[in-house]
């Protein structure tokens, strides 16, 4: 989708949220032994691009703690460093309980940290 709406800039730091928004909702859903399916929705428009997802899950995402916890469970940490904003909102519809956002502003590549040892 980012090909066609000419915003391949974007796809590294689209992949690394799409990838930690989607394991956490798989997680979650597991988590609650629910067979619903976990749904992805990308809008854009010419300033910013918005990645939701939604589980079945009535428990909100929660941001650990990276002084006290493990290697574990800072996928929203990361998604907060990287993107410009991001939330959640509950619904009640088809199944789903809630739904995960966040939005990557165009110039969102730059908040990427370089990886190690470039």
């Amino acid at each position: 989708m980012l090909w066609e709406w000419q915003r391949t800039s974007l796809t590294e730091v689209a992949e690394l949220v799409v990838s930690e928004l989607m394991t956490n909702s798989v997680t979650a859903t597991k988590a609650i032994d629910s067979l619903c399916p976990v749904k992805l929705w990308l809008l854009s428009d010419k300033s910013q691009t918005l990645i939701l997802v939604a589980d079945a899950s009535p428990h909100p995402p929660k941001r650990i703690d990276p002084e006290t916890s493990t290697e574990a469970g800072r996928g929203l940490l990361l998604v907060e460093a990287i993107t410009s904003d991001w939330g959640w909102y509950p619904v009640h519809r088809n199944g789903m309980a809630k739904v995960v956002w966040a939005i990557l502003e165009n110039n969102t590549v730059s908040r990427i940290p370089p990886a190690a040892g470039t």
